[in-house]
């Protein structure tokens, strides 16, 4: 297993993700993304990859974001 996998499985069983530090930030993301496609995982989509804005240089964050709702329909709506 990757050092990549280990780190979507990290950040998914955190409450909001966790931060990498990493020497290329656009290679990271691309392995991210990468990695997270070959797994076809449907927990892993909820995980975004995004650069830190402390240090763009050097770190990415690897954050859970919320699912969209459905769109809720009224019940008893007068019409």
């Amino acid at each position: 297993m990757g050092v990549e996998v280990e780190l979507l499985y990290q950040a998914l069983g955190t409450p909001l993700g966790i931060a990498v530090t990493v020497s290329n930030v656009p290679k990271a993301q691309q392995r991210l993304h990468q990695e997270r496609a070959k797994l076809q995982d449907p927990d892993l989509a909820v995980l975004q990859f995004r650069t830190s804005p402390f240090q763009p240089e050097g770190e990415v964050w690897i954050v859970k974001a919320t699912p969209p709702k459905p769109p809720v329909e009224p019940q008893n709506a007068p019409v």
